[in-house]
Order: structure tokens, then sequence, then C-alpha cells
């Protein structure tokens, strides 16, 4: 049973008559919630049966989804994401950690998400909003278009890191424009404000398709331009810087003659600067100095024969 809105039944004839016994092939009957039958192929004896497909609907019970995939002995596991926020809960994930098998998430307009059992991390683990646009936020667009002008956008949803490392099989807009080109994929790193390059010669298939390998989720880009790099008040391309500099009008002087110039300005300062000190500072022994011990001695000189004398008298 894949869920609440579904129910599967298997019949098998079974004919012991005339002391012999046979047996048709068994009939799978897949019965919706209308009560609409539609039968599946009806598989041959002796050969392996086509393995059922959970799918993940709005009234989907996913621990009946999750026993599916425990139990599943097939070394590549599919499942349909038709629920209407292509939302994969976090159990789902651990239910195939660490095993040597991959799950593949598929959805109705041809995106395919693949995950190896062996990549999944289960510290930190959140469930995956797994849909996918051509619409980039409004500011990283604005950001992305100062670099190209053939930026073709692809936003997932999911915000932050994923489970594991994963191959996504993702439709691009003006694929009629790409098919069978070579183009660049790019992330847009909304912290640094600068783009980061991730992989070269992505293509395009007939059904305008790619198929890009990440491990977290973001506003990225494609481009013809392979050797784009950020331009503007944050970082500038080598080529750019060289520009820059080469604009600058010559004053017909090197770099070595304008150092020597201003170690030169420099020394002119200092030696005017000690000059200023020495003006401005009283210099030791002077004439000032010297009248003042002069008249010092005077008086004490003066103040021992008044003292001698009014002895002398007194005596």
């Amino acid at each position: 049973m894949l869920g609440s809105e579904v129910k599967i039944y298997e019949v098998r004839v079974t004919d012991r008559g005339n002391n012999r016994h046979s047996e048709t092939p068994s009939v799978t009957c897949i019965v919706d919630k209308n009560g609409e039958i539609s039968p599946e192929e009806p598989s041959k004896p002796g050969e392996p049966s086509t393995p059922k497909v959970p799918v993940i609907n709005e009234g989907t019970d996913i621990k009946e989804v999750i026993e599916e995939i425990k139990a599943s002995e097939e070394k590549e596991i599919k499942v349909e994401v038709n629920n209407k926020e292509k939302i994969v809960d976090k159990e789902v994930f651990k239910a195939i950690a660490g095993r040597d098998k991959n799950i593949s998430f598929t959805e109705e307009d041809g995106t395919v998400w693949t995950f190896s059992g062996k990549d999944i991390k289960t510290d930190k683990l959140d469930s995956v909003k797994l849909s996918v646009s051509n619409i980039p936020t409004k500011e990283d667009k604005v950001e992305i278009e100062k670099l190209t002008d053939d930026a073709v956008f692809i936003k997932f949803d999911h915000h932050g890191v994923l489970p594991g490392k994963a191959p996504v099989k993702v439709q691009v807009d003006k694929k009629k424009d790409l098919v069978g080109r070579k183009l660049t994929f790019y992330h847009y790193n909304e912290e640094t404000k600068k783009i980061e390059k991730i992989s070269y010669n992505v293509t395009v298939d007939e059904n305008g398709y790619v198929i890009l390998e990440i491990d977290h989720c973001s506003d990225y880009f494609l481009s013809e331009k392979s050797d784009l790099a950020y331009v503007g008040e944050y970082a500038k391309s080598p080529v750019e810087e060289g520009k820059e500099e080469s604009s600058k009008p010559s004053t017909g002087v090197d770099k070595d003659d304008n150092q020597k110039q201003n170690d030169s300005n420099s020394n002119e300062k200092n030696e005017a600067i000690n000059n200023s000190s020495q003006e401005v500072l009283p210099k030791t022994g002077s004439v000032i100095s010297s009248n003042i011990l002069v008249v010092v001695s005077i008086l004490m000189v003066a103040t021992g024969l008044t003292v001698y004398k009014k002895r002398k008298t007194i005596i």
C-alpha cells in the first residue's frame, strides 16, 4: 500500500482440478480514492516483477513510504514527489543513510534529484524542498546581471545545506537557444556578494535539461562565459585592474624616482623641525643664568658683613 490515496490488490487464479496444480500470472490492481481501477502489467512466470514506485502525495502516510524504501532490495530506488510543496521529510533520508543505495526523487516537470545513501549525513538533517525555478531573487538578479547579459538563472527553493551531494536534472530557461552548447555553472554567494565557479562544460540536452551537482541550495546561473569575475565595489578581475592602472595619466617619473623624492622631502622636513626646536629651547650656561648667580652671591656676602658688624658692636 502506497498511502491513503490508493489501495493495491494482487489477483492470482489457481486451478487444482484433475490432480494438477496450475497457477496464472498475478495481476495487480490499483484502486484510487474514487474507486477507479487501473491494472498493472501482469508479471510473467520466471520473470521479476517491476519494482513498485513509492509516491509522496498530499495525503500520503510518510511512514508507509519509509517502510517500502527500507524493504526494497533494489539498488536504485525511485520515489515520485507529487505533493504541492515538493517537500521530502527528513525521515526518508534517514531511511537510506549509510546504505549502498541511490534514491531518486522525480517531479512532474521532469526534475530529478538523486542522493547516494553513503553520502547522506544525518547530523543536522532537515526536510528538503525540491522545487526549482528559473526566477532568482530580485537582489541577486540585479547583481548577477552586472556581470553578464546571458545569465540563465536556476533557483533552488530549499535554503541551506543538503543531506548530501546530489546531481540534479533540471530544465533551463531559453532552452531552444542553448541546446548542445557548453556552459559554465556559477553560484552567487549572497554573503560575500561574489560569484563562485562550480563546474565547466555543462551541456543542455535536446529536451532542455542539464545535470548539475550541488551540496547546498541557493541562486545559481549558467553562462556561456567561462571567465566571469565580480566587477563592482567588492572586487575586480585582474584584467579590469590592469585596465584601470594603465588608464591613469603618466607623470614621466618612475616609481624609484618618486620614492627618492619622497625620502628627500621627508629628510628636509625633519631637519627643519630640529632647527626650530633648537631656537626655542634655552641654552645651558647663557648670560642670563650667570647674572643671577652673581646677584645671589653679592646678597649673601652683604648679609654676612651685616651680621659680623652687629656682633662686633655688642662685644
